[in-house]
């Protein structure tokens, strides 16, 4: 878990009689929840603390209900990404 990266994704290649080379399996590396479960914080309680700071800001007409909603679906998104370059999460 160094920097708190996780395993990468990694494929397993074989090479045919011929010298062709195929890839046999695709094994993906950690996502960001995954990551954060095995330095014991939860994302089910990390959501929650999200979601009351955002109806807190709601109610204090900081934010809009629509930016709340908008705000939280990102993030909880963020979870699901891969904790390497790329995207946050399924779109």
């Amino acid at each position: 878990l160094h920097n708190l990266f996780g395993d990468t994704n990694a494929v397993h290649v074989e090479a045919a009689p011929d010298g062709s080379l195929e890839l046999t399996s695709v094994i993906l590396g950690d996502s960001v929840a995954q990551v954060l479960h095995y330095v014991r914080f939860d994302k089910e309680s990390l959501c929650e603390g999200w979601r009351s700071s955002l109806e807190q800001a709601v109610s204090n007409s900081s934010i809009t209900p629509q930016e709340c909603g908008e705000m939280f679906r990102k993030y909880s998104r963020a979870f699901e990404g891969y904790t390497y370059l790329g995207t946050t999460g399924p779109e």
